[in-house]
């Protein structure tokens, strides 16, 4: 029997009023929805009874369940796998680590040091939280907001090197990645999901004024100069920084099989219990929680989808996501969910955000220039022939979709009705490849 662990919906986040323009909207979901399901097949799911003796006290978390999974090791032996959750960056954070157990009986010893393993990796989760949130007023991230026009300003090491990661992938995309966006998710609301507008063309244009990588200056000596007016957003990158933490933590404390799931963005170290690779589920953007199909990650890999049905609303009959075009101001069009799998979950956060801007051409391209890293996009059809037949939904509820893929990405696509799958080939333009894996930069 196969275990699903699917993120719960986030936490609304506060931010200041913005007063309405344009037509009334309708919300869409006023939540976070997961784009992965972590699918971890095991033949059966049998509670230790020490696990939560082992786990200890967690206010508001449940206790780390032991999951026992008969893998194909040398003689049959079990093994077991660790998984806890909770909830942290506006999302649920899952982290499952399989013990080194061997041969015959509970190895109690090995579980609860895969238990300490787990909660080092939340540690490393939450010390990012405390870094780069732009919804906590200590956090170093809301401290330099607070400085914007104030001149050079020193930083945590750490936030100024996460800052250097995302002007790469900024020049790396020409802008389609941007963390100063944070005035125009203000402007369209969608950093209070209570509050979603449609702005007039005007406020548009005056927001974009204080958008763009010009704004923001890292220096030598580890300061950052931010623009008066200007204000920085690192939610398309952040998570994906924490999920690398999570596993740096987990690899130099020698864990060897571990899957780390911050609200969709995944990452993983190995392989499972008795099994070739980590099965990750893409969701389907127009099915509820049925799934496009299955990635399959082994080694140290990662995987992040954007997609326009996490925060959405519609407005006279338009359907407005939460990813918003740096450029234009405006949210994205045409691609309604890029998925992208890179060696660092950095670099699969940022990518599957510039995808999304770029369109699923040039997405795919960009992703193509990037050392080891592969991704789908997923548009509608040019006709906007409805179809029956599309997994979890009623005949000719669901719209036609388009899937492009990366030659390399190993998947496995899910069998429906309305939806076309093919390869795109890597683009022989534009510049060199890049490394997409994120080097952990020196602690000043």
């Amino acid at each position: 029997m196969g275990v699903s662990l699917r993120p719960a919906p986030g936490r609304r986040r506060r931010g200041p009023s913005v007063a309405p323009a344009g037509p009334p909207t309708r919300p869409g979901r006023a939540r976070w929805l997961p784009a992965f399901a972590c699918l971890l097949a095991m033949p059966s799911a049998d509670a230790v009874a020490s696990a939560a003796a082992l786990a200890g006290a967690e206010p508001a978390a449940p206790a780390a369940p032991v999951a026992r999974a008969r893998g194909s090791q040398e003689g049959g032996s079990e093994e077991v796998l660790i998984r806890r959750a909770w909830l942290v960056m506006g999302t649920e954070l899952q982290v499952a680590v399989a013990p080194r157990c061997r041969g015959a009986g509970v190895c109690a010893d090995e579980i609860a040091a895969a238990v300490a393993d787990v909660r080092a990796a939340y540690e490393a989760v939450v010390a990012v939280d405390r870094l780069a949130s732009l919804y906590r007023e200590d956090s170093g991230l809301a401290r330099l907001n607070r400085a914007a026009g104030s001149g050079p300003v020193r930083v945590e090491s750490e936030l100024f090197d996460l800052l250097g990661q995302a002007q790469r992938f900024t020049r790396l995309s020409d802008g389609a990645f941007d963390v100063t966006v944070a005035p125009l998710v203000r402007l369209w609301g969608f950093d209070r999901l209570e509050e979603l507008r449609v702005p007039s063309p005007a406020a548009v244009r005056a927001a974009r004024e204080r958008v763009g990588a010009d704004r923001v200056r890292l220096l030598p000596d580890g300061r950052v100069e931010l623009a008066a007016g200007s204000e920085i957003d690192l939610g398309a990158i952040a998570k994906g920084w924490a999920v690398d933490r999570a596993l740096e933590t987990l690899q130099a404390r020698g864990v060897q099989a571990a899957l780390v799931n911050l609200g969709g963005n995944v990452g993983v170290l190995g392989t499972p219990p008795g099994r070739a690779a980590w099965e990750v589920a893409v969701r389907h953007p127009r099915a509820g929680r049925a799934a496009l199909g299955v990635l399959l990650l082994r080694g140290r890999a990662a995987a992040a989808t954007s997609g326009d049905y996490e925060r959405f609303f519609e407005a006279a009959g338009a359907r407005y996501g939460h990813v918003i075009d740096p450029r234009t101001g405006w949210p994205v069009r045409g691609v309604v969910a890029a998925t992208v799998v890179a060696p660092s979950a950095t670099a699969a956060d940022a990518l599957s955000t510039a995808t999304m801007v770029l369109g699923a051409s040039a997405g795919l391209e960009l992703i193509g220039r990037c050392t080891g890293a592969e991704g789908l996009t997923v548009t509608l059809q040019a006709d906007g022939g409805r179809t029956g037949g599309t997994i979890g939904a009623a005949p000719g509820d669901q719209p036609t979709l388009r899937v492009r893929t990366t030659a390399g990405l190993r998947w496995r696509p899910a069998p429906q009705a309305g939806t076309s799958v093919e390869v795109a080939g890597r683009s022989a333009a534009g510049p060199g490849l890049q490394p997409c894996a994120v080097a952990a930069g020196p602690r000043r």
